[in-house]
């Protein structure tokens, strides 16, 4: 069984496209990508988890969520009914002895065979309810802990287009302590699309705040255009936030230290659909310096529909600093931006990537090998048929090449992951201690089986 190759397959290099889920990949859309580490300081590493319309992913079956190991693709239980639209991980009490979650929002009424309206969450083994959900659609969410290291634990906030939440009224925000949910003050007049914890002084005395971007106009009682913050106490605005000749959007926020090595501190940066941030021209990208906007260079393009930005390293080991990259669904500018798909180095866009032919919705880094040789990747999800030159159905990865082999289940030992190796699975079915068992996890089981399906037709060293 080829478990690992004796050579690397590639070597460290330029960044550039691959297609993580095979030349299949998700048979509808991915909404969402979240990377979490579920059992903490337990031995696994950190896996990288999938949402969206889709009922399978690199050929395995996955009601709409899946996760990935860096090498093979594995559905959660039953998944959900309905498409899923927001992944966070969530620690409700922190370093206590409580599991880490992973917290799944959406449309759903069904999170396996437990009924969960709109909000689950998944322990690694099982789904559970967060009581009674929410009245709606949940389109973000985001761990929050008020007083940082204090004592407090922190909160789950989700954000959407709802009207209650458990059994109190809470407008397109509300909180879950982990017993019961609480509204935001007044809430949001419309929908809430994205949330970030973010603390603006680092290692400063001030605690983190939560920023929130959407569809709406006021936050609590306060006027906020598209864009708020909230100090656990109260909603404030951002400036004139965000606007445009037509309705304007925030569809997503990220820190990102604009001066690399320099003495500028992090900042907060937010995309969407818009052409004007406080008092200054800003197309679809912006940044707020903690007392006023400014625009990133001439912007996304036009029409600008900024959907996803994650910061990411693409080339580590260099003097650059990390880029923050925008997509979503963008015309390029002229020698500057790619279609749908390109990063931002704090002074200058970059279309090195090259174009994503369709949108895309969502942004994760994922390391696959964890304390391996292998540097992250950028996954992105999206609606799109090709990254760059490549073919990549839905789900594509940049980033440096992988120098470590997929592992490679080839238990026949033909050089390639087939009906055979299927045959040993099911032959060895419920045996311990077998070369069957793919997952290395004590038994031959359907992780083995989903293993070997996700890997099917890999050509192993």
């Amino acid at each position: 069984m080829a478990l690992a190759g004796a050579a690397a397959s590639a070597v460290a290099g330029p960044p550039a496209w691959s297609s993580p889920a095979g030349a299949s990949g998700a048979d509808n859309v991915v909404r969402a990508l979240a990377t979490a580490d579920l059992d903490g300081d337990g031995p696994a590493r950190a896996e990288l988890f999938v949402g969206g319309d889709f009922a399978t992913i690199a050929g395995v079956s996955a009601a709409r969520i899946a996760r990935y190991n860096g090498s093979f693709w594995f559905p959660l239980g039953g998944g959900v009914n309905a498409p899923v639209r927001a992944l966070a991980q969530w620690d409700a009490d922190g370093p206590g002895p409580g599991p880490t979650l992973l917290i799944v929002g959406g449309d759903f009424t069904l999170a396996g065979a437990v009924p969960a309206s709109r909000i689950a969450a998944w322990n690694g083994s099982g789904w559970s309810a967060l009581g009674a959900g929410v009245a709606g659609r949940v389109s973000a969410l985001a761990s929050f802990d008020i007083d940082g290291a204090g004592p407090a634990s922190a909160d789950l906030i989700a954000a959407g287009f709802f009207s209650s939440a458990g059994s109190v009224s809470a407008s397109n925000i509300a909180r879950w302590d982990g017993a019961q949910w609480s509204p935001l003050d007044a809430g949001f007049d419309n929908e809430g699309l994205a949330l970030l914890s973010f603390d603006a002084d680092g290692p400063g005395g001030a605690s983190p705040l939560l920023y929130a971007a959407g569809w709406f106009g006021q936050a609590g009682s306060v006027d906020a255009a598209r864009v708020a913050v909230w100090n656990g106490a109260a909603w404030s605005a951002l400036g004139a936030g965000l606007s445009g000749p037509f309705p304007a959007i925030g569809r997503c926020l990220a820190s990102f230290d604009p001066d690399g090595p320099g003495p500028a501190a992090e900042q907060l940066h937010v995309g969407g659909i818009f052409t004007v941030a406080g008092e200054s021209p800003a197309l679809g990208a912006a940044r707020w310096d903690g007392a006023a906007w400014h625009p990133l260079a001439q912007g996304i393009g036009h029409p600008a529909d900024a959907l996803a930005i994650a910061p990411f390293d693409d080339t580590p080991g260099d003097a650059a600093p990390p880029a923050l990259f925008f997509a979503g669904a963008f015309a390029p500018v002229v020698g500057a931006v790619a279609l749908n798909f390109a990063g931002w180095d704090g002074a200058a866009w970059s279309a090195s990537a090259g174009d994503v032919d369709r949108p895309v919705f969502a942004l994760a880094a994922f390391d696959e090998d964890g304390p391996g040789p292998d540097s992250s990747g950028l996954y992105v999800g999206g609606n799109f048929l090709a990254a760059g030159p490549i073919a990549a159905v839905r789900l594509a990865r940049w980033g440096p090449p992988r120098v470590t082999p997929l592992l490679c289940p080839d238990l026949s030992g033909d050089g390639a992951v087939n009906f055979p190796d299927l045959t040993l699975v099911l032959a060895a079915w419920g045996a311990a201690s077998s070369p069957s068992d793919v997952t290395q996890d004590g038994v031959v089981n359907f992780q083995d089986l989903t293993a070997v399906l996700s890997a099917w037709g890999r050509i192993c060293p």
